[in-house]
């Protein structure tokens, strides 16, 4: 049976704190013990911060999508409605649907070649 290497033998029997005054280990206790702490703090407030973010990301994409859910009912009613194609390709180029965005622009376009904000929006849409 071979014998357990020294390097690793010296760590179990060396002891660190053995070699430090009480006083001093007390310090360094509660040295590392306040840098854990503080790591858990900074991980707790982050962890928190993403949440609430994600909350809030999360509200406004409910918000987006029962606008877009409004535009198209309203279209069920106004066929040519050239406002609500340009909200719902609006609406989708926010929430990064940009097929979807694509389609209701070029409806929009149909609608009205002469649409400026629409060829705005076709510039920043065609970039992608």
């Amino acid at each position: 049976m071979s014998k357990f290497p020294n390097i690793f033998r010296s760590i179990a029997e060396n002891n660190f704190f053995l070699k430090v005054k009480k006083n001093q280990r007390a310090i360094l206790i509660g040295f590392v013990s306040t840098l854990i702490f503080g790591a858990v703090l900074v991980v707790a407030v982050d962890s928190y911060r993403n949440y609430k973010e994600n909350q809030k990301i999360s509200r406004e994409r409910a918000k987006i999508e029962n606008e877009i859910t409004f535009w198209e009912s309203s279209l069920i009613n106004y066929p040519n409605y050239r406002d609500a194609y340009f909200k719902l390709a609006l609406l989708n180029h926010q929430l990064k649907n940009f097929d979807k965005a694509e389609k209701y622009l070029e409806k929009t376009l149909q609608i009205d070649p002469n649409f400026r904000e629409g060829r705005k929006l076709e510039k920043i849409l065609y970039r992608y």
